[in-house]
């Protein structure tokens, strides 16, 4: 008896799109067909140095603590792993801003000019508490 395997077609789909702001959720799915293993890579920066994480299923939700342009790679085979085949896509990754103003004085405040999250949820909050209304741009 001789089996057939199709040959797997790796897919993409991202959600909401693949352009988003530092800390948005992007939905990774699969929509490969014939195929029952699945490896991201999924690029980021960590401390200015590149790196990827690896991920082992069909659907996956990441987010990026810095901007930049992201790639993402797909490999996925077939049932019975002799057959491969990738696919990538590019996430672009902007700087998360807000314009802060209040009856005299208006001024922007970004996340990149910042090194860590808590330190400018709480740069944001001091403006908030100093009486300034903040909108994210």
């Amino acid at each position: 008896m001789i089996s057939c395997q199709k040959e797997p077609t790796a897919c993409i789909e991202v959600e909401p799109s693949n352009s988003v702001t530092v800390f948005d959720e992007v939905t990774l799915k699969s929509c490969s067909e014939d195929a029952v293993w699945y490896n991201w890579e999924v690029e980021e920066f960590q401390n200015n140095v590149q790196t990827y994480q690896y991920f082992i299923e069909d659907r996956l939700v990441f987010s990026w603590d810095e901007a930049g342009t992201f790639d993402i790679y797909l490999t996925v085979k077939s049932e019975n792993m002799k057959r491969q085949t990738s696919e990538s896509t590019r996430i672009t990754v902007m700087d998360v801003c807000y314009s802060c103003s209040n009856a005299t004085t208006s001024s922007d405040i970004c996340y990149s000019t910042y090194e860590e999250r808590s330190t400018f949820d709480a740069a944001l909050a001091n403006f908030v508490a100093a009486g300034f209304t903040c909108n994210k741009n």
